[in-house]
């Protein structure tokens, strides 16, 4: 991802009064509460883990995570896979400061060719301005016979300001990753999910008091916690029973085949 205008960076962080809360790996007691607590409540963050979870079961060899921030989803491997974290040199603007992980400068993966078993690589590809170019680097490392697990966000609010340049129809999908074999699109959550999903996150930025009218706003939150309590558990009904149409979902997965 090439750097923006800082001054212009500014601008928009500024005007993004309520960004997206980074996703911390569950290591340590603060960091599970939180990592799980918002699996819970964010049904964006809970059908990707589910889905991510399921396709890393037993998955040994090396397990490339792009774009993995704070490495929320290693714990997810198990002892006979090898994890291996990338990002870019600027991904502190995201609020996230892994440590000893490779730095993606310019789309170049520095790994040489057919080096990984696995990609992951879940809700970066929107932040990318260039993602043939990244979709090609991942086709370079991943062996023959190689998997890639992928997520995009669909439903999804103008977030990580001005870093978000894309919304990736199963269409688009097919077209940028025509280079993998076997490629599956999946749809996570429905629209009625959505609804709910949407509803909370205007309950979460009330939560937060800007000045009087803002205060307001936050108190009359408060008010309104145990319904929205029951709309998380009606949440669970309509994702575990699968109400509603899934052409307009929260996101998608991509699972593709080298």
């Amino acid at each position: 991802m090439r750097e923006s205008n800082p001054q212009i960076y500014t601008i928009y962080l500024m005007n993004e009064i309520f960004r997206p809360l980074n996703h911390v790996s569950p290591v340590g007691f603060i960091n599970s509460i939180r990592f799980y607590s918002r699996i819970f409540f964010d049904f964006q963050v809970k059908t990707i883990y589910d889905s991510l979870k399921l396709f890393l079961r037993n998955k040994k060899g090396r397990i490339l995570d792009l774009g993995c921030g704070d490495g929320p989803y290693e714990h997810l491997i198990n002892k006979k896979g090898e994890y291996i974290g990338a990002d870019i040199n600027n991904s502190d603007k995201f609020n996230y400061m892994k440590k000893n992980i490779l730095i993606i400068n310019e789309y170049k993966i520095p790994l040489p060719d057919l080096s990984v078993d696995y990609i992951i690589c879940t809700e970066v590809l929107e932040h990318i301005q260039e993602p043939l170019l990244s979709i090609k680097e991942m086709n370079r490392v991943l062996v023959n016979g190689g998997e890639l697990f992928l997520t995009v966000p669909w439903s999804a609010r103008y977030h990580y300001i001005p870093h978000d340049y894309f919304r990736y129809s199963p269409s688009m999908l097919r077209k940028l990753f025509y280079g993998f074999s076997d490629c599956k699109i999946i749809p996570r959550g429905t629209d009625l999910l959505v609804i709910i999903s949407k509803i909370m996150v205007i309950y979460l930025r009330n939560l937060i008091p800007r000045k009087f009218l803002g205060t307001i706003n936050s108190m009359l939150a408060l008010c309104v916690t145990p319904l929205i309590l029951l709309l998380v558990f009606i949440g669970y009904i309509v994702l575990y029973l699968n109400l509603g149409s899934d052409n307009d979902p929260l996101g998608y997965t991509v699972i593709a085949k080298k």
